[in-house]
């Protein structure tokens, strides 16, 4: 994935998802599950780089 667009596009392929714009900067798109409106993915562009904030569940990731 080299664009926002791709990851956006990847993003909505997943099962029950959708695009959202609640910011003023249509640059922050969110990503949320359509059954409880949570977000997932947060992503933007900053300094010529695209920015991906992922939320997953707890416990998921051992850092």
């Amino acid at each position: 994935m080299k664009t926002r667009k791709d990851i956006i596009d990847y993003c909505l392929k997943l099962e029950n998802t959708y695009e959202d714009y609640p910011f003023r900067d249509k640059n922050s798109s969110l990503i949320r599950q359509k059954g409880n409106k949570k977000v997932f993915a947060w992503i933007f562009e900053k300094d010529k780089h695209i920015w991906i904030n992922v939320k997953c569940e707890p416990g998921l990731l051992d850092l």
